[in-house]
């Protein structure tokens, strides 16, 4: 995880096989005032990730739920970066 003034970025590594969904709950290093904005980026284009999408549900104060999700697939240690901010 990184902190700069106001906003804070990180990674998840997903791993599955023959799945159309995955989801891995995101905390923050520190609690935000309000809940912030926060956009989810699919560290690789190869195979069939390229087909797929990552976003960020159910945010808060404190964290929010990474999802990422596309036709059937297998992933492994396949990188998904993170960055929330105040607006």
């Amino acid at each position: 995880t990184h902190k700069a003034k106001g906003s804070e970025s990180g990674l998840k590594t997903f791993t599955f096989t023959s799945q159309t969904s995955s989801t891995s709950a995101v905390t923050f290093a520190t609690t935000y005032a309000v809940a912030p904005k926060v956009f989810c980026n699919i560290n690789s284009t190869a195979g069939a990730t390229l087909q797929w999408t990552a976003k960020a549900a159910s945010v808060t104060t404190s964290g929010f739920t990474m999802i990422v999700s596309g036709p059937s697939a297998s992933w492994s240690a396949v990188d998904v970066d993170w960055m929330a901010f105040m607006p």
